[in-house]
């Protein structure tokens, strides 16, 4: 069974491609990162067919694909999501969802019973924050997404999870808010990876039983700027 992972945030991504058989647990073939410095739109269709190639597969080998659907930045979401949707263009290919910030926290070592919180940089004084505790080798989720202030974040922390790990660009640029909160160094794989362990998990546990990825919608915890200058939603957010 061949799986493949799509992880966008902000304009910086990576897609995995991984093989398992039956019940055994996926083994990577391959992963690439984005570059950053090119359009998003080309590099997600070129990354994927560049990787499939390499390893002699092609889209109708696929079985599987995870993608973070956010949160994360609108315009890395939309062009992710379109990417994708061009790519499966005509197939039955079930696609799971996954929270961008549990990929991202997935991809860090963890323990078991340690909580991470991942957080990224979510502009206007924001951060997307999402809160998780490694369990039997998957992440359990303690609260919703949500996009919030620094401060409401360090706050409730302080309270709920004082020893979580906290990693993500957010800590960066409010490096002096969350300076008294333990932290990990490095991610030992990609988020695109994260993506395909968890797609895979979630697929056994509802037997297979996901759609295509057309009805597929984007998680942006927060309206986007053109919905809050008309007052109204523009774009699904669920």
């Amino acid at each position: 069974m061949l799986i493949a992972g799509l992880s966008v945030i902000d304009r910086q991504g990576s897609i995995a491609l991984y093989e398992t058989e039956s019940e055994g647990s996926p083994a990577l073939l391959g992963d690439i990162f984005l570059d950053e410095k090119q359009s998003l739109s080309l590099t997600v269709a070129d990354g994927f067919v560049s990787l499939l190639n390499k390893h002699h597969k092609t889209i109708e080998d696929i079985s599987l694909v995870g993608f973070s659907h956010g949160p994360g930045s609108f315009t890395g979401l939309r062009i992710g999501l379109s990417a994708l949707k061009g790519l499966l263009f005509e197939s039955d290919i079930p696609v799971v969802g996954l929270s961008s910030l549990a990929c991202y926290g997935f991809s860090y070592p963890l323990s078991e019973g340690e909580v991470i919180a991942p957080l990224f940089d979510a502009r206007k004084g924001e951060v997307y924050f999402g809160l998780y505790r490694f369990c039997e080798g998957s992440l359990v989720s303690l609260t919703d997404d949500k996009a919030c202030s620094p401060a409401w974040c360090k706050a409730y922390l302080a309270k709920h999870a004082p020893d979580a790990y906290i990693v993500g660009g957010g800590r960066g640029k409010y490096a002096e808010t969350f300076r008294s909160f333990p932290s990990l160094d490095k991610a030992f794989r990609s988020s695109a990876s994260s993506a395909v362990e968890l797609a895979w998990q979630s697929y056994k546990e509802h037997d297979g039983k996901f759609s295509a990825v057309h009805p597929l919608h984007l998680h942006y915890c927060r309206a986007s700027e053109a919905e809050r200058s008309l007052g109204e939603v523009i774009f699904t957010t669920k």
